[in-house]
Formats: structure tokens, sequence, C-alpha cells
């Protein structure tokens, strides 16, 4: 756990009239052997001994900067201190940093907002907070790293950023630019220290996507026609394709096509009428027989709509 190391100890077997143990612990390069003590289950306490049985215990320990060694001592009474310079080591345990995470993903959230996700890397103690670090991509000044703070959801203009819970595991910055894209990294940590960066991730651009490729018609029966498409895969990306028909005829204007129903819908389309990004392909119905149609598709994120 965070600044408590698990001992454990084995009562030797030929050994059957031990009943106590006296332990100590010190960190590497200290010179001196600190009492664990039983009761308060502290370094540096009164130094009540330890009953041999069970054979285990948790113990705070003050600080986590160096690792920590153990050595014990059984008796069938409690151990004396004139006899703790008798201790051998036998064992070192270093408390660790976190190890160094993933890349955070980076999602628009809004015309100038921009959604951080991280996954926390295993192991134990888990880290307990993240530090997200952002930047736009460019020259100058703009090259510096700023740290995000997580109350007030901007970039940071000082080392006085408040860090994120680890939990949720998502976080939306606000206030940002729309000229150049941007780039993130991050680092977690725990009592015991912080990780390493990650790797930065993939720019993200605030912007418009750009427009898919033009669609392919098909007939998939008397009145229905099968529409494919496909979204532009350069950034910044989109989330939704909204699918456009008209007929040839000179007086007929673009309808959008409702990708619940598959049928032509007039007046102003909501997003969750349209096509989701993952989508390739559509039937439209209650098309009129015998009468070419031809078709457009516009790309949408948070930002707007493409040409």
């Amino acid at each position: 756990g965070e600044m408590k190391i698990r001992v454990q100890w084995a009562v030797p077997p030929a050994e059957e009239d031990v009943k106590w143990m006296g332990l100590l612990m010190k960190q590497q390069g200290h010179a001196q052997w600190l009492i664990v003590d039983s009761i308060e289950r502290s370094v540096g306490g009164p130094g009540r001994c330890f009953q041999a049985e069970p054979a285990e215990a948790i113990i705070k320990v003050p600080n986590a900067d160096r690792p920590w060694l153990a050595c014990v001592k059984f008796s069938p009474q409690h151990v004396s201190e004139s006899s703790w310079s008798e201790y051998s080591p036998v064992e070192m345990l270093t408390l660790p940093k976190p190890p160094r995470p993933c890349s955070p993903l980076l999602e628009a959230a809004g015309a100038h907002s921009i959604r951080v996700r991280w996954v926390l890397p295993p192991g134990e103690p888990a880290p307990t907070y993240v530090q997200l670090y952002m930047r736009q991509q460019g020259g100058g000044a703009l090259q510096t790293w700023q740290h995000v703070d997580c109350d007030k959801k901007i970039l940071g203009t000082n080392v006085m950023a408040v860090d994120c819970p680890a939990e949720p595991s998502e976080l939306v910055v606000t206030g940002l630019n729309t000229d150049r894209p941007y780039e993130a990294k991050m680092t977690v940590k725990n009592a015991h220290g912080v990780s390493e960066a990650s790797q930065t991730c993939a720019a993200l651009l605030l912007a418009k996507p750009q427009p898919p490729c033009s669609p392919l018609l098909t007939c998939a029966g008397p009145t229905s026609l099968r529409i494919r498409f496909t979204r532009s895969v350069a950034s910044p990306a989109c989330t939704h394709v909204r699918l456009q028909l008209k007929s040839t005829d000179p007086d007929s204007e673009w309808q959008n096509v409702d990708a619940t129903s598959g049928k032509l819908v007039e007046g102003e389309q909501q997003l969750d009428r349209m096509c989701t990004a993952a989508m390739k392909e559509l039937v439209i119905v209650g098309l009129r027989g015998g009468t070419s149609y031809q078709a457009r598709a516009l790309a949408r994120n948070a930002h707007g709509m493409s040409n």
C-alpha cells in the first residue's frame, strides 16, 4: 500500500519453543536500525516484540525515497535491546514508483475543447494521480509543454496546476485554439514517486472534418437504392456522415437521408438521424421508380460540417 510494507517471516523448524520475534528496519544507506513496534505497526516506536505467529505484519514507513531492509531474531522470550546488534538483514524491498503509462488518447469534445482519455498502468501500489501535459504543434513558444489544471480544466500557466485523480480516466480540457494541432503526454504518480512520461500521443486538430469520398449508388429494388460511402481518414476525424439525395430533375433539391428509416426527409437533421462514421452503406427506400438519382455525403464532428 501507500507508505506501507508487508513483512513476512518463517519460524525455524528446529526452534519449537519460539514465541516472540524482534523486528528492526532501516533504509539502505543508513547506519542505524530502527525498532518496529508490534502495537503501532510503525518504524521507530517503543519496540514491543511481535508474536512469532501469525507470521506477517503490515508496517507503516515514514518515507519511500530509498529501499528498505528488515532483520529479525526469534526468541522464546522478549528480545532484549542488547541483542539487536546480532540481527542479520534478510530482505530488501523498494517501494516502487508506477511504471511508464501508455500515451493518452485525444478526441474532439467541442469547438474549443478536447477530451483526454487515459489508461492506468498495472501494478501495486496503484497510481492515485495523473499529470497531463499538452502543447500545440508549431514553432517558438508553442513548443512548450503546459501542465493541464484538473480543477479549472484549462492549460496551466505555472507549476501550481492541479493534478487529476486517477479515476475517472478522462478529462475535457477547454479554452483551446483551432489554428494548430494539439498533442499530449502524461505521467502517473503514487505515494512513492512519479513515473516516466508516456510517449507523445497522435496530434488532434480542432477543426471541421475533411469531406468524405463521393458515395456510390447501386440499385437495391424497384423503389430503393443502396448507397455506399467512405469517410476520410485524414485528420481531423469525423463522428457522423450526412447523406443527401436528389433526382436529376432540374427543379429537384437535396434531401437528407434518415439513417434510422432509410427514407428521404426534409428540414434540419438531428445527429441521431445521421449515419455514424463506422457505417459503410445504407439502403434508401420509398423512391420513385424509373427516376435517376444522385447522392453526396458530408462529414460532421464537434466543430461542424465539412463541404
